[in-house]
């Protein structure tokens, strides 16, 4: 796969003003930092992993973290592990703004898999730009919807309790369906411009 995806690369999100900064993209691990910001909106449920192992590091601010159905405080400078197939959530901010980076480390095609999974949030955060974002954090059109679940679920193996095993090959069928349509898991407007010394949307500071 073409390394669309560079170190520095940042993406921000309309819908509840998160940040993500890539820090490092390769066959052995990703690298990103995440910024959240006390009483926004998440899509982060519970849910699990069946090709990476994970972990977060707190760089700011504290975080309520869960594991296992275990509920616990993270501080800044703590790092908290999740294991393949292990049941988590991922830090949530409490009262001030958090930021911590996650490192992953897939289990197989680690540049690849790398790559989707952050041009996946590039597309969620793009599409907050246009109008695309429904209340539920992800993509108001339904074709759309189909293809970017599929991608996350299919692809790259993301699972959750809330998740029926019959719902994934309904949302490969409706992919499907929105590929033949021009849907895609994710869109070259949404990318850094790399020939631009001009701030974009895919560069908001913190």
């Amino acid at each position: 796969m073409e390394q669309f995806i560079r170190p520095g690369d940042t993406f921000h999100s309309l819908w509840n003003d998160d940040r993500l900064k890539v820090v490092d993209v390769s066959e052995e691990q990703l690298v990103v930092e995440f910024r959240h910001l006390p009483g926004r909106p998440r899509i982060n449920r519970e849910h699990f992993h069946h090709l990476f192992a994970q972990a977060f590091t707190i760089l700011s601010g504290e975080a309520t973290c869960m594991i296992d159905g275990e509920t616990f405080t993270a501080s800044e400078g703590e790092t908290v592990h999740v294991a393949v197939g292990q049941l988590h959530h991922d830090p949530r901010p409490i009262d001030e703004k958090l930021i911590y980076r996650s490192t992953i480390r897939f289990s197989e095609n680690g540049l690849e898999n790398g790559t989707r999974m952050v041009l996946w949030f590039a597309t969620i955060f793009g599409l907050s730009y246009e109008d695309g974002i429904a209340p539920s954090g992800l993509p108001k059109n339904p074709l759309q919807l189909m293809v970017s679940l599929d991608e996350s679920v299919n692809g790259l193996k993301y699972d959750s309790p809330q998740i029926p095993g019959g719902v994934k090959p309904v949302l490969a069928l409706g992919a499907r369906i929105g590929r033949l349509f021009g849907y895609r898991p994710w869109y070259e407007r949404h990318l850094p411009e790399r020939n631009s010394t001009q701030p974009t949307r895919t560069s908001i500071a913190a």
